[in-house]
């Protein structure tokens, strides 16, 4: 049988798309929660998720620090890299 015959006969493979259990479930809460069709509820989170993608609303990627109220040890040269990595693995 060709592909549209197939497509008929498991709905998960309409036009090309493979479709799990667990998403079709997620879609039809979702549908029925925004009271639309399953199309349509497909259709507009695909054009939010293309819109997301070329508006780059994530922004960029922002460090935060974390600080911490220690201070150095006694006789510690963070100057000095290699004693400064023996101290910290534990050889000194």
């Amino acid at each position: 049988p060709g592909p549209l015959l197939r497509a008929r006969r498991n709905p998960r493979l309409q036009r090309g798309l493979l479709w799990t259990e667990e998403l079709m479930k997620r879609l039809r809460l979702i549908a029925a929660t925004r009271g639309g069709g399953l199309s349509r509820t497909i259709a507009d989170l695909v054009r939010a998720g293309l819109k997301r993608e070329g508006e780059g609303q994530r922004g960029p990627y922002r460090f935060r620090w974390k600080t911490s109220r220690d201070r150095l040890r006694p006789g510690v040269d963070i100057r000095d890299r290699d004693r400064l990595y023996d101290l910290m693995e534990g050889r000194s």
